[in-house]
Formats: C-alpha cells, structure tokens, sequence
C-alpha cells in the first residue's frame, strides 16, 4: 500500500502562472498531465532561458563571521529534487513579458499559458495523484517556495538558511517572479525505485553520447570497470510525469 505525499507547509497565494514554449504543452497541463522536471537537470540545459548552472545542487551568500571577516556560506543538496515551476506576476504587462520570455517565438507566436487560480485545490489534486502512483513510497514531501534572487550576494544574517538551494537563484532571473512546487525525494533510494533508470535505459544513453550501437554498448554489461562506472551507480529519471484523474478545470484555466 502506498503511503500518502503530503504537502509541507501551504500552497502559495493563487493565482499561478505556468507558461511554455508550445501550444501542446499548455493543453497536456489542462488535461491533467503535470510534469516536474529534475532540478538539477535545469543547469544542462543548453541555451535554454530556464538554464541555471547551479540551480537546484546549492545555495549560496557572503556573510562575515564573529571574526567581522568576510566568508562564503553554501548550502548543498543531499537529495534529488523535482519541480513545477510557476510565476506571480505583478500585472498584464508582466503576463506578457514572461509568456515571450519562455516562447518558442520561431515555432509558436503568442503561445497558450496556465492560470492556477485556485493553488491549494491544485496542490492537493497533486498530491493526491502522487500518492496513487508508483513513485508514493520514495516521496518525502512536497512543499512550495518563493524563489529569492540572492545566490552569491551578501546577507546581513550569519545563519545557514535551511533549503537555501531550492529556492535561490542569481539576480538575473527575477523577472521570472517564480514559485515553484518541488517534490523531495527520501533518502536511501536504491536502484529498485521507479525514480532511477534501469540497466538498459543506461546502456542506450551511453551508446548515445559515445555514438555507439546500443548492441555494441550492451558488450560492457558485465565488465566490472563499466558496471562500477556506470550501471552501479544511481541514474535518475529526469522527468516525474503525474496523472491527475481529477478534473483540473476547477482551479486552472487555458489562456491565450
């Protein structure tokens, strides 16, 4: 029997906004497919307006200590992580601006976007849904954040902030104004979880970065210098898809 995800603290002020890059993408969301994207994972993405090198593996700022010297604090990631990201917006315009900052303009002008205008009927829709799925008894929490754009610059305080490294980003995204819900997985996950990719899935990778034939990559299987570099070690899913059965014409709607 799965045991229940719960929500950690509240859902934040509604409403919401979610955009995308495709027209598809926005009606996958209204019909209830939701997918949370590996934190860390926004740091690969190449020319990508979302891409953060540092996002999601730690925090950081400069304090001085009892000494008045000047130090660097960091706080790290000790598990994976999984977010939806969204943003509050201040006014139309600002609708505006973020919908042409995370289009696609070459394939598709003046996308669709999500309004969540009811977050907590969202969130819990959520969390249901991941509680009935195959991930439920590797899921810690889930919890919201307001994103604060402070990474590597100075802080009064001379505390170590508790998840400073879910919910900071450098100055240069604070247009994007972002809440973002993240799923926080457990600690001890094995290779048996629904969260790590399988042998294969990593063999198929690894002919693909190489340019090798899966068949010609599948020889190494059992070579003990290719199983230590590469099968032994944990291979995370990069997408957690959720099926919402629910309706979610209740708190979102499609907009554009």
């Amino acid at each position: 029997m799965n045991k229940p995800v719960k929500l950690n603290g509240e859902a934040r002020e509604s409403p919401l906004y979610r955009f995308f890059n495709g027209n598809d993408a926005a009606r996958n969301f209204l019909s209830g497919n939701i997918w949370f994207g590996r934190l860390t994972k926004y740091a690969a993405f190449e020319k990508n307006i979302r891409q953060d090198m540092t996002d999601g593996k730690y925090g950081r700022y400069r304090t001085v200590d009892k000494y008045n010297n000047e130090i660097t604090v960091s706080n790290l990631s000790l598990t994976e992580t999984y977010a939806l990201c969204t943003s509050k917006p201040n006014d139309s315009h600002h609708v505006e601006q973020l919908r042409n900052r995370f289009s696609d303009n070459q394939k598709t002008k003046n996308p669709k976007y999500i309004k969540i205008f009811d977050v907590a009927t969202f969130t819990s829709i959520i969390a249901l849904a991941l509680s009935k799925s195959i991930y439920a008894n590797d899921i810690l929490e889930i919890k919201w954040h307001k994103i604060e754009y402070t990474k590597g610059e100075f802080r009064n305080e001379n505390d170590r902030p508790k998840e400073l490294y879910l919910r900071q980003k450098h100055k240069n995204f604070k247009c994007e104004n972002e809440r973002r819900l993240v799923v926080k997985l457990r600690l001890g996950i094995d290779k048996t979880s629904p969260f790590c990719l399988s042998d294969s899935d990593i063999i198929k990778i690894y002919a693909k970065d190489h340019g090798l034939s899966v068949k010609e990559s599948e020889k190494w299987k059992n070579d003990p210098c290719f199983r230590r570099d590469y099968l032994d070690k944990l291979h995370y899913i990069d997408t957690l898809k959720v099926s919402c059965s629910e309706n979610l014409q209740n708190c979102v709607e499609l907009l554009g």
